[in-house]
């Protein structure tokens, strides 16, 4: 019966290949006389498609701006892609201009075929994202962050706990301190110590979404969506629907696990509970359950990622540079006394661990693409034309490397935040780290808090230090990085010890009302 099929549908298929390739062609030849902006020149028919980058695109397409300019375009089947190389660009066209640069490309393998969809990051912009967006920033507009406060710092002194009694996984115990965090705020869900079977199952749906941002042909021609599972190369379905079965329980699991509590009146404030009261019926139903799980979904997927990053990238900072190590100490030890842990209130008391997180966010960037953005309608910039559905890329890493506003851009230096010796404050990572227009990261002030109490309480817990070698001489951590869309360091050794007696102690303290 298959060969049968297949009889039949490879001539269709391959006729309509055909027709497309020809239409293409036409196009092609008729839009040579529109002034694009620069870029790579291309093959006919395909364009750049054959040559778009692979991996460490932002990379590539810095190296693309040092020839091309502060934009960069590539034409190709389908749609055309735009990269954005600088601040002022950036500023121009996906802040002023949002109204044509705020929607997203349509990405069939992930949101269509994987399932993804619910999450609001990845959705076109309409009436139904503003109000997505309008109903989730009541909950993390920053004057409300305030309220989750205790939140953070649980989840933080839990971390101090978790590193002191076994120092050598502390790349694990960040990641359960972040996922600990979005779930109670997500959810009301106080996650278990260890094997927390909603954390197991983000990290299992985080690793599948690792490779965002992967060429998939299916994208560009979505038509391969209704090729049958079992014809040859069509192996991109199968991995689609075993990663659509992890993205639906990552929506589905927790919200019914809240959905239960919140009837049986046991569950915690979170903005779940929140939302599902907002959208009960005089009878007690919940309306809009997949719209609402959605919500919950989207924060729980993306929320930890973001400080599991600059975290992780902060412990690697300060066993590669004792020397700033060694100032946020002294800066600690003299704002709010040695052998004690920091609170929120501290934050505008301690410069230098602001500009520590700062460099992390700089040196070592989160996300170095951010997430595609999709021109809406056509648009002229600088005399040249941008055309409606092209895919919009803001370069990120080259922003945040770009030597005339952070010289040395290779280095980690705090420093480089202080206007002293007559240098000028530089624009602060954190206008860039997370993204431009309407777009921008709607979690900013949550993520920023997070940060900042985690690593004010690691640096004032801690020394961190270059694990000895089998010489006895300090071993360098190799410092490299995936090279998924997001970014995290690699898996690296290093030696983690209580700053003092006295300080072990008082994480001792706290262990009564952690457990």
């Amino acid at each position: 019966m298959k060969m049968e099929s297949l009889v039949h549908f490879v001539p269709i298929a391959c006729s309509v290949w055909l027709v497309y390739l020809v239409i293409k062609y036409l196009q092609q030849v008729r839009n040579n006389k529109t002034k694009y902006p620069p870029g790579p020149k291309g093959f006919p028919v395909f364009g750049n498609i054959l040559s778009m980058p692979k991996k460490l695109d932002w990379i590539q397409y810095q190296e693309l701006g040092r020839t091309y300019g502060d934009i960069v375009f590539m034409k190709n089947p389908g749609c055309s892609t735009l990269v954005i190389n600088s601040y002022e660009a950036a500023i121009e066209l996906l802040d002023k201009r949002s109204n044509t640069y705020s929607s997203r490309p349509t990405m069939t393998m992930v949101t269509e075929l994987e399932g993804w969809n619910f999450m609001l990051a990845w959705r076109r912009y309409n009436d139904g994202l503003k109000e997505a967006r309008q109903r989730i920033h009541h909950f993390l507009q920053p004057r409300k962050v305030r309220n989750y406060e205790a939140i953070q710092l649980n989840a933080t002194h839990k971390l101090l706990r978790d590193i002191l009694r076994a120092p050598e996984g502390f790349l694990h115990h960040i990641r359960h301190a972040a996922g600990g965090i979005i779930m109670m705020f997500s959810y009301g869900h106080e996650v278990a110590d260890e094997q927390d079977p909603f954390v197991e199952l983000a990290e299992r749906g985080l690793s599948e979404l690792s490779d965002f941002g992967r060429f998939f042909f299916v994208d560009v021609f979505p038509i391969l969506k209704y090729v049958p599972d079992w014809i040859p190369g069509a192996g991109f379905k199968k991995r689609a629907n075993e990663v659509r079965k992890i993205s639906t329980a990552m929506r589905v699991e927790p919200y019914n696990e809240t959905k239960e509590a919140l009837l049986r009146g046991s569950a915690s404030p979170s903005m779940l509970s929140s939302l599902i009261e907002m959208n009960r019926d005089d009878e007690g139903n919940v309306l809009n359950e997949e719209l609402i799980s959605g919500y919950a979904a989207s924060i729980y997927v993306a929320g930890a990622d973001t400080t599991v990053s600059v975290v992780s990238t902060f412990v690697l900072a300060m066993v590669m540079h004792p020397q700033a190590q060694r100032r946020a100490h002294a800066e600690l030890d003299d704002v709010i006394g040695k052998d004690t842990l920091p609170r929120f209130e501290d934050r505008n008391k301690l410069p230098y661990i602001n500009a520590i997180i700062e460099e992390c966010l700089r040196w070592q960037t989160i996300t170095p693409l951010g997430l595609p953005h999709c021109t809406s309608q056509d648009d002229h910039y600088n005399g040249y034309f941008i055309p409606a559905g092209t895919i919009v890329h803001a370069n990120l890493w080259c922003m945040l490397r770009n030597p005339e506003d952070y010289p040395q851009p290779d280095k980690f230096i705090p420093e480089r935040w202080f206007a002293e010796n007559g240098n000028p404050t530089p624009r602060l990572a954190s206008k860039i780290a997370f993204g431009f227009g309407r777009r921008r990261c709607i979690g900013k002030a949550f993520a920023e808090s997070s940060v900042f109490i985690a690593v004010a309480s690691l640096l004032a817990a801690f020394n961190f230090e270059k694990e000895s070698g089998e010489s006895g001489q300090p071993k360098n951590p190799s410092g490299e990085y995936s090279e998924d869309f997001l970014r995290y360091p690699k898996p690296f050794h290093c030696k983690i010890t209580p700053r003092s007696e006295k300080l072990e102690k008082v994480i001792g303290t706290l262990l009564p009302s952690l457990v």
